[in-house]
């Protein structure tokens, strides 16, 4: 027989078709590919081949088979003949469609995901058999087993996480069965037998039973809820319910209304109980160990005998809460709210509860001040104490491990067996201290003020050792230095200076680290005070050179002009200020013309420093070399040029410096080449150009200047024309040999 919910008879219409449609599909399948059936051995079960993943043993004859423990996914097993079969512990996620497990040992399989539409399985042992997610109904079942929304259910099954909301399981006798997180909002519990059932994680609300279910010890129907130890009850209506002396330890409960109920001796011992409202309810002689009360509201509650030890109360609400009997040892607080009652002894500073046990790991207490207070065993460890005042506070046996205790006040505190390691005690106060049995490792000691009333920085390492007296002392070393060469580093020179001390340097008053910002010979210098304001000196010598030699060219000049025969003689000079002249620069001479004249550049280079440094680059000087000039034979200086001459001859001769003309092939090939011009320039007009011939007869360069018509008339308007050559270089205007002119002025008559 089967029971289901009016929301699963839909769903049984909807998993019908799609199992019809399966059907159909698997039945196209097998007209074009029989199923291949293993074999069986008929005395061990021993199945050949085994099965495998996409295997179709459809209609295949598995009587006796022993499949104990396989996992068979994603198989066709449909109308499977798998009588007195072992399928223990087995996973068969597979199409189980009409199979029949008549005698089958079922005991332990997992049918999560599998379809069992029409699996026969009444005289089957399913006992511990899990389903979830499974679709179709089966056949039948044992007597005492129901299919419920698709969830095989009865005495041993295991439906974990089970969605069973809204689910009629009244009568069912699920006394051993495991419903571990299973889902059973709104279900009837009518006379269901749950005696023995695990319960773990169950979630539960709106449940209706008109007869009372049995359900496991220690567990309790209230208000719509199975309430015990370890159930789902996040956000649960308890108000005013009856829940004294239950055991709900590690129970959810937080957002649970929890307004006036009766929890009296309740053992809530590691539940989360977070933002859970306990307004007005009866705590007393409850446990709530370990438990988790953040942002939970306790304001009215009852507390007397509640154990609270290492609970956590972060962001809770407190105001107007009674824990002047409550067991706080250990608790765990910060961002508390409201005003409380404490016991005696006990403060609220900054949101977290302090007194004796407490555990303020982490906390905010900068300025906390609390004179002569009980904090033994009391746990600070990591915590901010900055500016704290503990005057004779009673701190045995705490622990302040890796605590800021910065200009915090402790004097006449008793630190017997209280551990400080790694604490910072920058500015202390520890005079008059009981430190009996005090574990100091690895704290910071600077300006602290120590138990005899001495400074830590006055000792070699705090408060318990020897006098510092001796002040720093260095070890220079280089860090970069570049090359030394003939005794001179050619590089800036950094110095790390080293410095030890007996006791502690004072970083910031130390000079760590040197560099020479200069050359020559130079002496570094520093200096290092200890943190018991002993200050030591050092210095260290040395030779730096990084400058490089300056090298000009000498002789000739970039950029200037010089005539053929007067050409100075290039030459290299070599300075070297700081270390000296180690090899001097060398020059050497390129040209790319021809015949002694043309561009010509003159290169310096190979200088090197005693310290070892080249100089950067090659210097160079580019001059061009060419011919002179011999003066105009026409037209002469001052010369008047008649207003209506159509032309003008310019006759003249390029010589060397010596004033000897150039030979006449030179010339020649200096006019066919276009090398030699004249230009015409004054007021009112252009420029005008004219290339020059070469004259054999005359053996002059001759021009034949084109006037133009708007020249002006008169010896106040001056022309002049400029001769100019080009040996490779560009035109320019031929330099003077002799007391000849170039340019020649000349004006025009009226």
């Amino acid at each position: 027989m089967t029971v289901r919910s009016s929301r699963a008879r839909a769903l049984v219409a909807s998993v019908s078709l799609i199992a019809g449609l399966l059907a159909f599909g698997a039945g196209i399948s097998s007209a074009s590919a029989a199923p291949t059936c293993p074999t069986v051995d008929p005395s061990t079960g021993a199945v050949s081949p085994p099965p495998s993943t996409d295997a179709d043993w459809s209609g295949c004859d598995l009587t006796g088979a022993n499949l104990v423990f396989f996992t068979l996914n994603d198989m066709n097993l449909s109308g499977a003949n798998l009588s007195n079969a072992k399928l223990m512990g087995a996973k068969v996620s597979s199409n189980l469609t009409d199979a029949d497990f008549s005698g089958a040992n079922m005991s332990g399989i997992d049918l999560t995901a599998a379809n069992i539409t029409g699996a026969i399985m009444a005289t089957a042992t399913i006992s511990g058999i899990r389903t979830f997610n499974t679709t179709g109904i089966p056949a039948s079942l044992p007597s005492g087993w129901k299919d419920i929304d698709f969830t095989i259910l009865g005495p041993t099954a295991r439906p974990l996480d089970a969605i069973l909301s809204g689910a009629d399981l009244s009568g069912l006798d699920l006394d051993q069965a495991d419903l571990s997180g299973a889902n059973l909002h709104g279900t009837n519990l009518s006379g269901t037998d749950l005696g023995q059932a695990t319960l773990s994680g169950v979630e539960s609300g709106r449940i209706t039973a008109t007869v009372k279910p049995l359900l496991p010890s220690g567990w309790v129907l209230k208000k719509g809820y199975v309430v015990g130890s370890g159930a789902y009850l996040n956000g649960a209506n308890l108000s005013n319910a009856n829940l004294a002396g239950l055991d709900l330890s590690s129970t959810n409960l937080a957002a649970a209304d929890l307004n006036s109920a009766n929890l009296t001796g309740t053992d809530m011992d590691s539940s989360d109980l977070s933002q859970a409202d306990f307004t007005n309810a009866n705590l007393s002689n409850g446990s709530a160990k370990n438990a988790n009360l953040s942002e939970s509201t306790l304001g009215g509650a009852t507390t007397i005998g509640l154990n609270l030890t290492a609970a956590t109360l972060k962001g809770a609400n407190l105001g107007g809460a009674d824990l002047d009997g409550a067991t706080l040892t250990s608790i765990v607080t910060g961002s508390v709210i409201g005003t409380p009652v404490l016991p005696n002894g006990w403060a609220l500073f900054n949101g977290y509860l302090v007194g004796p046990s407490a555990n303020l790991s982490g906390a905010d207490l900068m300025g906390l001040s609390l004179a002569s207070a009980n904090l033994s065993a009391t746990n600070f460890s990591q915590a901010d104490l900055e500016d704290a005042s503990l005057v004779s506070a009673n701190l045995t046996g705490a622990m302040l491990g890796s605590t800021d205790l910065t200009s915090a006040n402790l004097s006449s505190a008793d630190l017997t067996n209280t551990s400080l390691a790694n604490a910072n005690l920058t500015g202390t106060n520890l005079r008059h201290d009981t430190v009996t049995g005090a574990d100091f490792t690895g704290v910071t000691w600077s300006d602290t003020r120590c138990p005899d009333g001495s400074n830590s920085n006055a000792h070699d390492s705090g408060c318990f050792s020897a006098l510092d007296t001796a002040p720093p002392v260095a070890s220079p070393s280089l860090l970069s230095a570049g090359t030394q060469v003939n005794g001179w580093f050619n590089a800036p020179v950094t110095v790390s200076w080293g410095w030890t001390d007996d006791g502690q340097i004072n970083p910031a008053k130390c000079t760590h680290f040197s560099t020479t910002t200069s050359s020559g010979s130079i002496t570094l210098t520093a200096s290092c005070t200890d943190i018991a304001g002993r200050t030591g000196t050092a210095s260290d010598s040395m030779k730096v050179d990084v400058t490089t030699p300056a090298v000009t060219v000498t002789g000739v000049r970039s950029g200037r002009h010089y005539i053929v025969g007067a050409v100075p003689a290039a030459g290299c000079r070599t300075t070297e200020t700081i270390s000296g002249v180690e090899t001097e620069a060398t020059v050497s001479v390129t040209t790319g013309g021809s015949g002694g004249v043309g561009p010509f550049t003159a290169t310096c280079a190979g200088a090197v420093s005693v310290a070892g440094l080249a100089q950067p680059g090659p210097v160079q000087a580019r001059y061009t070399v060419g011919y002179g000039f011999g003066g105009f034979s026409t037209p002469r200086p001052g010369s008047t040029i008649p207003h209506s001459a159509r032309r003008i001859t310019a006759a003249f001769r390029l010589v060397t410096a010596s004033d000897k003309a150039i030979s006449g092939g030179t010339a020649s090939n200096l006019a066919w080449a276009h090398d030699v011009r004249v230009i015409l320039r004054g007021p009112g007009i252009h420029p005008v150009t004219t290339y020059c011939a070469w004259s054999r007869r005359h053996s002059t360069f001759t021009c034949s200047i084109k006037v133009p018509a708007n020249v002006h008339a008169g010896p106040a308007n001056k022309y002049t024309i400029t001769a100019q050559e080009d040996v490779g270089t560009g035109f320019y205007a031929v330099s003077l040999v002799g007391h000849s002119a170039n340019p020649v002025i000349i004006h025009f008559g009226n």
